[in-house]
């Protein structure tokens, strides 16, 4: 079997190992981070939009819907992750699993093309991007012996 490439990812940070076989031992080859996953909403940008008070009734509303900027920047992440997974697919002749947190998963499927997802040979839909390599290797292992 050809390399595989396997995407471990939450919405924090990705990294990406390979794998000559779908037995052999998982290399690190890089790690993505979301700069803005830690930070506080009101650490990301500004506060709560102005406010208007109506002199009649004396009533105020806001002049905006409030921004959700950690939202904004998950879903930045998450399509800068897609790019990379569609990078990755070219590059894995094996092609690529995908070891993603659920919520996180959907979002970066959204962002994958039809020609993208034809190439992923397996998802684990679990957050085990802190998890001890061994265990990470049997969840790849298991997965991609499910597949086949």
């Amino acid at each position: 079997m050809a390399a595989i490439r396997v995407v471990v990812a939450d919405s924090a940070r990705a990294e990406i190992f390979e794998m000559d076989s779908a037995h052999a031992p998982l290399r690190k080859l890089a790690t993505l981070a979301n700069p803005y996953a830690a930070r506080h909403e009101r650490d990301i940008g500004a506060d709560a939009p102005g406010r208007v008070v109506n002199r009649q009734s004396g009533v105020q509303h806001t002049l905006a819907p409030r921004q959700q900027l950690k939202k904004q920047a998950t879903e930045k992440f998450a399509r800068l992750l897609a790019e990379r997974i569609t990078s990755e697919t070219q590059l894995a002749e094996g092609g690529v699993m995908l070891v993603i947190a659920p919520r996180f998963l959907a979002q970066v499927q959204s962002f994958l093309s039809p020609a993208t997802k034809r190439q992923i040979v397996g998802e684990v839909r679990r957050n085990l991007l802190e998890s001890r390599r061994l265990d990470l290797q049997r969840r790849v292992e298991a997965g991609l012996a499910a597949r086949h």
